[in-house]
């Protein structure tokens, strides 16, 4: 029962290296495989300004140079506020005259979220009413001017005072977001900002607009987006209601755009033809009338290549196999030049040759191992008598050449190297041709490269040199060839390349679809895989749940032996006992 759970294993750590080359060199997803044409024609487009275009190639694409020149750039169907939606900074009145601080006030004040203190000390406020210049105030405000200015640095705050209320901007000095701690003084209450913080309630921030919106009697708001209705509590954040809508179904973005202080609302569809339509339910608020009034039609890319005119709905365009990303407008013509990558062609070719040799060397090992007599499996009275280390040396040797002379590996590693022996029909590269040849039969059939040759091969024929591991059937095209009949599969494999070759190769031996007897591949179906049904469905474990039958049949039977000979035994004991009595009697009687 362990050598057949050992061989088992050995048989299943054998078909994940298997099923590991398959998986990166067979299956047309991945990057390294040979099936997938893409991974052969392997262009690269480089733009001349990668600033205004940048470019990629398809395996559809074609060597040369192209021009591409950008009118207009699509844009999206927006719906957005007309104009900076919070209220900024101003303070309550001031009501008395002279304002001063004493030493050491300072106010903290937030410029584009960095923190800086202010000296109030020597700042002194008088009335505005006095001011001899009451167009820039500096005999007013002066000296808590240059206070800020110290602060925070020069130019990037504006104080000015209006109705007798102090305000702060930022103007054109480039800073947006001003957030000011308390200052009771000068007017100001806590955390005020002239940008909207998104975590705060509805009911909060509508109090911090230019022009709130209303809420309905049941105080919510309620909207509908591209025909998606929406409801929201006053109690809900911004950042809530935006993000409920961009993950509907409205096919819209909700944002808030902090440099401009607009709430902005952006079609996920661009160019020309994508709408947009928003509108507040009827007794559901003025959100949308109030924050979203401004209607900004949405535009398709213009653009010439080649000399030809084009427009797109999109600033992604793609033409015979290339992609153009446009990211602006030209002032002049862009260069898009398109060369062959017949390094990454190389590349694929290389790592699939040293992975085949790498397969073909670790099966080899398997069926040369030798294997020992002398190592077999331990019983737990041998175990107990020995130490850890001594077990696992032990039983490594006992596991060794499980595989040797294994047929259906051996048959494997047959087809394998049959399959680069008949030429591509229609092809007219062959492994030779192309670099690529078959070491001495001592080497079990692995391949060297010749790597002048091979590159030529890439530059001159790519498209052969794709065939030649890539063609596909043209008679029986489905991927699942294990439900192919043994003619179609006969059919299929002689139009095929030596990738698709040896992907059918694989799928017989270590496949996990069944075929039309309800079979999987033949080595699954020898010792099953553990994540799969074949798992406990598989001949070994078959033959392993007859030996436990055979080894529950043998125990049970030795029982009933045991009990045979303890029952013998208990009745001679008797009989002895009588015929010991017994000669005591004739003993007595005799001396009598």
């Amino acid at each position: 029962e362990d050598l057949l759970t050992w061989k088992q294993e050995a048989y299943r750590t054998t078909m994940g290296t298997m099923n590991t080359f398959s998986s990166t060199y067979l299956d047309t997803l991945s990057s390294s495989s040979i099936t997938k044409q893409g991974n052969f024609l392997q262009y690269e487009a480089e733009s001349s300004d990668s600033a205004y275009i940048t470019a990629e190639a398809s395996a559809n694409a074609k060597v040369g140079s192209h021009t591409l020149a950008v009118s207009q750039l699509a844009t999206a169907h927006t719906l957005s506020s007309g104009s900076a939606v919070s209220k900024g900074l101003t303070g309550t009145a001031l009501s008395s005259f002279p304002i001063a601080f004493s030493s050491g006030t300072t106010w903290e004040i937030k410029v584009d979220g960095k923190a800086y203190s202010v000296d109030l000390s020597s700042v002194t406020i008088t009335d505005p009413a006095s001011d001899p210049d009451p167009l820039t105030y500096d005999a007013t405000l002066g000296s808590l001017r240059d206070a800020i200015d110290k602060a925070v640095g020069a130019g990037k705050l504006n104080i000015d005072i209006a109705s007798g209320a102090l305000t702060i901007t930022a103007d054109d000095s480039g800073v947006q977001s001003i957030t000011i701690a308390a200052q009771s003084t000068l007017g100001f209450a806590a955390s005020q900002s002239n940008r909207l913080d998104t975590s705060q309630t509805l009911s909060n921030i509508n109090s911090s607009l230019t022009s709130q919106f209303s809420f309905n009697g049941s105080q919510e708001i309620s909207f509908t987006i591209n025909g998606e209705s929406f409801t929201f509590d006053k109690d809900d954040t911004l950042s809530a209601v935006m993000s409920t809508v961009n993950k509907s179904d409205a096919g819209v973005t909700m944002s808030y755009d902090s440099m401009n202080d607009k709430i902005v609302l952006t079609s996920k569809t661009m160019g020309a033809g994508a709408t947009l339509t928003a509108s507040d339910n009827s007794g559901g608020g003025s959100f949308i009338s109030t924050l979203l009034n401004t209607d900004t039609a949405g535009k398709d890319a213009k653009l010439t290549l080649d000399g030809q005119a084009l427009t797109r709905n999109s600033n992604t365009v793609t033409v015979d196999g290339v992609t153009y990303t446009l990211n602006k407008k030209t002032t002049s013509d862009i260069t898009i030049g398109v060369t062959q990558n017949s390094d990454a062609t190389f590349d694929v070719i290389t790592k699939f040759v040293n992975g085949y040799n790498t397969l073909i060397d670790t099966i080899r090992g398997k069926l040369t191992e030798k294997y020992s007599r002398d190592y077999q499996p331990l019983t737990d009275a041998q175990k107990s008598s020995m130490s850890e280390s001594d077990i696992t040396a032990w039983e490594k040797k006992a596991k060794t050449g499980l595989l040797q002379r294994d047929d259906m590996l051996q048959s494997f590693l047959d087809e394998l190297r049959s399959a680069f022996m008949a030429s591509v029909p229609g092809v007219s590269q062959t492994l030779k041709s192309i670099g690529i040849t078959s070491s001495s039969y001592s080497d079990y059939g692995k391949l060297t490269i010749d790597e002048s040759t091979l590159k030529s091969a890439i530059k001159t024929d790519p498209e052969g040199v794709m065939n030649l591991f890539s063609q596909k059937s043209t008679s029986y095209s489905t991927s699942s060839v294990r439900s192919l009949s043994g003619t179609e599969q006969a059919v299929r494999y002689k139009e095929e390349g030596y990738g698709m070759r040896f992907y059918d190769i694989f799928q017989k031996y270590v496949g996990t679809s069944r075929d039309s007897a309800g079979n999987k591949g033949l080595l699954v179906e020898k010792a099953g895989l553990a994540d799969d049904a074949s798992s406990a469905d598989n001949s070994l474990s078959d033959q392993m749940e007859d030996m436990k039958e055979r080894i529950t049949n043998e125990e049970k039977r030795l029982s009933l032996v045991q009990t045979r000979y303890y029952t013998e035994y208990t009745n001679m004991e008797t009989y002895l006992n009588k015929l010991t009595t017994q000669m005591s009697v004739f003993s007595n009687n005799s001396s009598g």
